[in-house]
């Protein structure tokens, strides 16, 4: 007991050390956690098959609400890259643009949590790039050697 009393200001300090170190761990640990709920959370799938006809379906796996700014479709090809934003629907779909509803003319928008939107087929957007490129195509496969 005398040696603890003689060194009691060491014992102390090397105490409240330790209690920092064990709570910060948990404080690191409940950060993490936190982080991780808040962090968007989207998956985009193929919904109705495993082809080209499949649709484009993007879900909301988040406990909060996200808001989808743009969709970008991107092909990579033995003759390069070709990116093209498809968030509003072509002009050439755009008929009686007046008449229709926000959710007809684009793609973006809020999603809820759990909710899910379906952008189209896959083919019509991958014919929607290779007409922006001017890359001649036949059902979505192109006839000028490009893979």
């Amino acid at each position: 007991m005398g040696w603890m009393s003689q060194h009691s200001s060491s014992i102390t300090a090397v105490t409240n050390i330790g209690t920092l170190m064990v709570w910060l761990f948990y404080a690191q640990l409940l950060y993490l956690n936190f982080r991780r709920q808040r962090q968007p959370k989207i998956i985009i799938n193929l919904g109705g098959g495993r082809s080209l006809q499949a649709r484009c379906v993007i879900s909301n796996m988040s406990p909060e609400a996200i808001f989808i700014e743009h969709v970008i479709a991107v092909l990579y090809t033995n003759k390069g890259e070709y990116s093209k934003n498809l968030t509003d629907i072509e002009d050439g779909e755009k008929e009686n643009i007046a008449k229709r509803q926000l959710v007809e003319i684009t793609r973006q928008g809020p999603m809820s949590s759990g909710s899910y939107t379906d952008i189209g087929v896959f083919e019509d957007l991958v014919s929607h790039v290779l007409r922006a490129y001017k890359i001649p195509a036949e059902s979505c496969r192109t006839t000028d050697g490009t893979d």
